[in-house]
């Protein structure tokens, strides 16, 4: 069957003999998971499990022996449709004469009920093959409940799906859900239905997280519905996971794992990598690094030094925006020097998102769109420029496109301050791509806001380059010096007017 449940011979009372061999056959359509709870060997006991219908050494997928008892143990995943387990009890118990016993939950193409997961690291799936598809009704769970070493307590639970198909057809759905704690009732983290976009990495907070997977596909098998994931457990003194988390929508933010209290190992290093399908930009505040502390940013997803961007080993508020191509990995290498580090970054590909602060004298900004593309709908996002003991700032527009049809429109508007309160130097919300001069604020700050509504169109947006030191005029068609991190190095561009 495609889901089912058995227990060890012996453990259900018959006194099956001592020495004997039982054994069990899986013949399936998909790929076999078996989660084995209540595991409880004797000491010369082993469970093995053989690729195939034989007992063949070569074909040894497991072996489990009583080193393993625990109340979970680690759930077995087999691509092989043709699975053979074998039971050994030994007549020699060398004074151990407990009832061995374990129960089996087994599922192949489809789930059942709730399976706990005990490891600190480990990866399951819904029962799926890719594109083979589900069928029939579904509730099933799964809770990530890792143990760990003694004198420590799991602080966080890091999620990585590598496939997520959820479907809503008629009658049909398949939906995904995370949830912080045990049950349903706790704080959603993640839901996904009618999609196959993979999320960004989920850090949940606390020592529990559950994975539901409900639906019904009466109209039959839906193609791809299932997911697979990997996670990864955060306690005082683990080291980061030894890959990249990643970050694949248009906008998100992200902090560094020791800054919300994970305590994550000292001396080791933080991955994450940024794979939008457009031009990047990313923009870290509240940077707060020790001795031999370091952020590395390359282009790509390797550590490639003919591909670095820049680095950063200065605490600061905030740091200069990093733009990069279609993909950008971030690298955060911690010392052994005991110091509280932490940053907070926003990033934006194709979309802006939330608040925007940047303070280096000299710089660039847009709001992340890229040619013929259209302004995402119903977003609002702020930038302040607002530089270090700066007096005065002055902005030239490189692109500046707004949109307006009917009750749909992309407005962008400009204020000499820090927010919406202050001065405003110039706003449009109607259907043009006309530059405005360069505007200067005289506060020492200038705060920028864009919005859309339900509809939008091709262009939208803002690119920028603003200035605080040179010349303080308005009338230059660009800025005598300004300064942007790109690949390599910090590069400075003059222009003479």
């Amino acid at each position: 069957y495609k889901v089912g449940s058995f227990g060890e011979l012996r453990g259900h009372g018959h006194g099956v003999q001592y020495g004997s061999k039982c054994m069990w056959q899986f013949t399936t359509t998909q790929m076999i998971h078996m989660f084995m709870n209540k595991f409880d060997l004797g000491r010369n006991d082993r469970l093995v499990f053989y690729s195939g219908s034989q007992e063949n050494a070569t074909r040894v997928i497991r072996e489990y022996t009583s080193n393993d008892n625990a109340m979970y143990v680690q759930p077995l995943v087999s691509e092989d449709h043709d699975v053979l387990m074998v039971f050994e009890t030994s007549s020699d118990r060398d004074g151990d004469n407990r009832s061995v016993s374990f129960d089996v939950d087994y599922e192949s193409g489809q789930c059942s009920g709730r399976v706990v997961l005990p490891d600190l690291v480990g990866e399951f799936s819904d029962g799926s093959d890719v594109s083979s598809g589900v069928s029939s009704d579904y509730d099933c769970e799964w809770l990530i409940e890792p143990v760990a070493p003694e004198g420590k307590k799991v602080t966080g639970i890091l999620v990585i799906f590598d496939r997520l198909g959820t479907t809503t057809y008629y009658s049909s759905y398949i939906e995904v859900n995370v949830y912080e704690g045990d049950s349903p009732s706790s704080q959603r983290l993640f839901n996904r239905r009618y999609s196959d976009i993979l999320p960004d990495y989920l850090e949940g907070s606390g020592a529990r997280l559950l994975v539901r997977l409900s639906g019904s596909s009466l109209n039959g098998g839906l193609s791809s519905s299932g997911f697979s994931l990997r996670y990864y457990a955060l306690y005082d003194g683990v080291a980061c996971p030894p890959y990249a988390l990643p970050l694949r929508s248009a906008t998100g933010s992200f902090n560094e794992l020791r800054g919300l209290g994970n305590h994550v190992k000292i001396g080791s290093t933080c991955r994450w990598l940024i794979t939008a399908g457009a031009p990047i930009t990313l923009y870290v505040s509240n940077f707060v690094v020790g001795v031999d502390d370091k952020l590395v940013l390359f282009e790509g997803s390797e550590e490639n030094s003919t591909k670095l961007i820049t680095s950063f080993e200065k605490s600061a508020k905030y740091l200069n925006p990093i733009h990069s191509e279609n993909e950008m990995l971030v690298v955060f290498e911690t010392s052994l020097f005991p110091y509280k580090t932490g940053f907070h970054a926003i990033y934006h590909a194709k979309s802006c998102s939330g608040d925007v602060v940047v303070d280096a004298r000299n710089g660039t900004l847009t709001d992340g769109t890229v040619v013929n593309q259209a302004f995402p709908t119903s977003t609002s996002c702020t930038f302040l420029i607002q530089p270090f003991n700066a007096t005065w700032v002055n902005v030239h527009f490189l692109k500046f496109a707004t949109y307006n049809y009917y009750s749909d429109r992309v407005g962008i508007y400009v204020y000499d301050g820090i927010s919406s309160s202050g001065k405003l130097l110039y706003s449009r919300s109607s259907t043009s791509s006309e530059l405005p001069p360069v505007l200067e604020g005289s506060s020492g700050s200038i705060f920028i806001s864009i919005s859309s509504g339900t509809s939008t169109g091709n262009n939208a947006g803002f690119e920028l380059v603003y200035w605080s030191d040179g010349k303080k005029v308005s009338d230059l068609p660009l800025p005598p010096k300004f300064t942007t991190t790109t690949r390599s190095t910090t590069t400075t561009t003059t222009t003479t007017t």
